[in-house]
């Protein structure tokens, strides 16, 4: 049978295929990879620099190696043995900041679009979003804040596409859905190529409807109610933030997070980490059937919420954190 060997690529300044610990983290956030180099013959402090761009592959020598991660360098190390951290170009809209009234009736898609296009990205937007605003405001701000402002609004999430210069903001479970047209489902089965985990099962409640009620923490305006579905029993859950002086996207959020914890209550779940083989396929998004021959009932189809691939002498790994299912 064959051995599947584990493989690296750094690309930067320069090529390099050794390298003492690769980690990076994939997530529906700014994600970021760690690269520490050994010390060798040309590999110094100054082989890469802050705001280099850096590519870093991963792979195995019999099926090739991919794009994992695509960003800038942000943070090296001032002594050797040389370190560096970098993040991807989710942020990067962090350093570019603008000024804009977006007057009249405006899709929030339609404004983080145009702000990360402003920044010199390209943009995966999905339309249209569930809110819009009237004279939307940018004040000086970073084109990362108008996308995160755009989150809190839609509900959507927003990330860099692994591997690419394109920010992709929509419905978390894009992959899933194949608006990215990246649409699979890998298989985990304990006992087989399942190296460790520390899951913990959660089984659904069977809630029939859940009620927010929003406090505002500034005291300027009465609390808000958002419920959905329609049904007993009943869960009631409390929430205190800043209105922000908008009483009418208080009660838009309190809506939106009824729905997210009904679905939640009433979706068989994974909490924890499950650690595989080095995959480098695998996305935040993606599906996977985990497969329990001991308890057959757990087994399902579960969203990935986070990735992290990790390389070094000891081998290489990819830890998944697990999210609901896909049922839901």
């Amino acid at each position: 049978m064959a051995v599947l060997v584990p493989t690296v690529r750094v690309e930067g300044p320069k090529i390099l295929r050794v390298v003492s610990k690769v980690k990076v983290v994939l997530r529906r956030d700014v994600s970021y990879a760690e690269v520490e180099f050994p010390k060798i013959r040309g590999v110094d402090l100054s082989t890469f620099r802050k705001g280099d761009e850096v590519k870093i592959y991963l792979g195995e020598r019999l099926i090739g190696e991919m794009v994992v991660f695509w960003g800038k360098v942000v943070e090296v190390s001032p002594t050797l043995p040389l370190r560096f951290r970098a993040e991807d170009w989710l942020g990067e809209l962090a350093n570019f900041r603008y000024s804009q009234l977006y007057s009249g009736v405006n899709d929030m898609a339609d404004i983080v679009e145009d702000a990360i296009q402003r920044a010199g990205l390209d943009a995966h937007v999905v339309k249209p979003s569930p809110y819009s605003e009237r004279d939307f405001r940018v004040d000086n701000h970073t084109a990362l804040q108008v996308v995160k402002r755009a989150i809190e609004r839609t509900g959507f999430g927003a990330w860099n596409i692994p591997g690419t210069k394109t920010i992709y903001f929509g419905p978390i479970d894009a992959y899933a859905r194949g608006e990215l047209s990246q649409e699979k489902v890998f298989v985990l089965r304990f006992g087989y190529n399942v190296v460790r985990n520390d899951l913990k099962y959660k089984p659904k409640e069977a809630v029939g409807k859940v009620v927010v009620w929003l406090v505002d923490s500034d005291f300027r305006h009465p609390a808000v109610k958002g419920e959905y579905g329609d049904s007993e029993p009943v869960k009631v859950y409390s929430f205190k933030e800043s209105f922000n002086n908008n009483p009418t996207e208080a009660r838009q959020k309190a809506e939106r997070r009824a729905r997210e914890l009904y679905l939640k209550a009433n979706t068989d779940s994974y909490t924890g980490t499950i650690e595989t083989y080095l995959n480098p396929f695998i996305l935040p998004g993606h599906v996977v059937k985990l497969e329990d021959p001991e308890h057959t009932e757990r087994s399902g189809r579960f969203y990935v919420d986070e990735v992290v691939h990790t390389f070094s002498s000891a081998g290489a790994r990819t830890r998944l954190k697990i999210g609901g299912s896909v049922s839901s």
